[in-house]
């Protein structure tokens, strides 16, 4: 099945990802900027979405220190591409002594009371070799999104558990829960817009944004120390700060909203440190209170632009082909 032409771009890109995992991780961070610089004037929606997040975080920056903000989390986004290819292929040798760690009192005195753990992460861009450099010094297990194409994902899937004890889907509640009680820790990321299902009005940057409550109820379930973890890129030398927050109190609280804004208000925290290195290219307002007015323009005018690219992609097509036939009579 993952041999059909429908493919044949995927294969192309993980053979272009492979052969520049030979090249020093300071040229691969490099070409990973340059796609990001690219991507940051041939990805329009993606650079409105981010210009408006910027925006409403960071009002008290000038005009010009927005752009140049946004302009370094394309970077950091290309950065974050060209890791995956580190975090499938590298090896351990290659990856030693690339992390600083601190905060990890929290992580294991959290670990030191025999209770299941749930480390609350963030879509910061270094999140893939994030995981692959964790499991270098912990155990742990992953919940994830599946991608949508099918080969990807099945990449995406054998490499992450290579690292990982246990891959889970997100949308399995039950396994969540039984792999959560085996005390093995589970890395989850809550800080997406998943719509308004299962989610609550929680500031982020003083903003309401809808916030899931699934990390406090599987808190709930399995009895759970939840503690907060930030990892960054770092900024001049090659290497990674992994920052441990402490522990969250009185959590889940019972209070959906309260459990929400304890983890919002740890990610804004870090985020006014450090704002380049996160995926500011997700539409993190999507979901508005009601009566709210949408922050983010139409997807209308990217479906006609798809719309456009297919039609003549069609047309080229059925012009190789004809000219196929015709030089076979």
């Amino acid at each position: 099945m993952y041999f059909s032409p429908r493919y044949i771009f995927t294969w192309v890109l993980f053979c272009l990802m492979r052969i520049g995992t030979l090249l020093p991780i300071s040229w691969q961070l490099a070409i990973g900027r340059w796609i990001g610089t690219i991507s940051y004037y041939i990805a329009p929606y993606r650079r409105t979405i981010a210009t408006i997040n910027i925006q409403l975080c960071f009002p008290e920056l000038s005009k010009k220190q927005q752009k140049q903000l946004i302009k370094k989390s394309f970077a950091s986004a290309g950065e974050g591409i060209m890791e995956i290819a580190m975090a499938w292929w590298l090896t351990d040798k290659r990856l030693e002594n690339l992390t600083e760690w601190s905060g990890c009192e929290y992580f294991d005195s959290a670990i030191a009371t025999g209770r299941p753990v749930i480390i609350a992460g963030a879509h910061f861009t270094c999140l893939e070799i994030a995981g692959r450099l964790f499991a270098q010094r912990y155990q742990y297990q992953l919940m994830h999104r599946p991608h949508k194409n099918l080969l990807f994902n099945a990449m995406m899937s054998k490499k992450r558990k290579a690292s990982a004890n246990y891959v889970i889907n997100r949308d399995d509640m039950r396994g969540m829960i039984r792999a959560i009680k085996t005390k093995i820790p589970m890395w989850y990321a809550p800080d997406q817009d998943y719509g308004a299902k299962h989610s609550v009005f929680a500031p982020f940057f003083g903003i309401p944004a809808a916030s899931i409550y699934i990390l406090s109820r599987l808190a709930k379930h399995t009895n759970a120390i939840v503690i907060p973890l930030a990892y960054h890129r770092k900024s001049k030398d090659i290497g990674y700060k992994f920052r441990f927050g402490p522990i969250f109190t009185n959590y889940p609280s019972g209070n959906w909203t309260t459990d929400a804004t304890q983890y919002n208000d740890f990610l804004t925290q870090d985020l006014r440190s450090d704002p380049t290195q996160y995926l500011w290219q997700h539409r993190r307002f999507k979901t508005r209170p009601p009566g709210e007015t949408k922050l983010y323009p139409s997807k209308r005018h990217r479906r006609r632009r798809k719309r456009f690219i297919y039609l003549n992609y069609n047309r080229f097509k059925n012009y190789i082909r004809n000219c196929l036939h015709y030089k076979q009579k």
